[in-house]
């Protein structure tokens, strides 16, 4: 509900957002319900199964009124590789969020991602369990160092 609160402006309507680390998609789901397309980012979709695979169906996803939510994009990638984002490069995404990995390591490399590979229009980077230490701390970084600023 957060997440569909924070970019319930009109302008959001008309804008892309990127999801990292996508997982069931329940945050795509959200970002879905204000935003033109969002882009869904996985490693792990359809791992195996052991029943903890990722299945994001866009035909699961749908409305408050149970229409089926046509404006998410599923994507395949390994965000710990080199340049993994630079397809994305020419989008115009609005807002990110990042939810892949918790480490320090994996939340510094996704961010460079985003203000590196997407230099155009991201407005807005939400970081999923800012709370755990490794991910505050990457946070806290990128602000020490000016790129970002902390709002709650």
């Amino acid at each position: 509900q957060d997440i569909i609160d924070l970019f319930r402006s009109k302008r959001y309507a008309s804008r892309a957002a990127l999801d990292i680390g996508a997982g069931q998609g329940h945050t795509t789901a959200a970002l879905a319900v204000n935003f033109a397309v969002v882009v869904a980012i996985e490693k792990y979709w359809d791992l195996g199964n052991d029943g903890n695979d990722y299945h994001l169906l866009s035909g699961r996803l749908l409305t408050s009124d149970g229409a089926p939510l046509n404006n998410v994009v599923r994507m395949h990638m390994d965000t710990a590789l080199p340049y993994a984002f630079a397809p994305l490069a020419d989008q115009n995404f609005s807002a990110a969020v990042i939810d892949a990995q918790h480490s320090f390591e994996s939340v510094v490399r996704e961010t460079f991602h985003v203000l590196r590979s997407i230099p155009c229009c991201v407005e807005t980077i939400i970081y999923h369990d800012f709370c755990f230490e490794e991910v505050f701390q990457a946070i806290f970084f990128f602000e020490q160092a000016g790129l970002l600023v902390f709002q709650k």
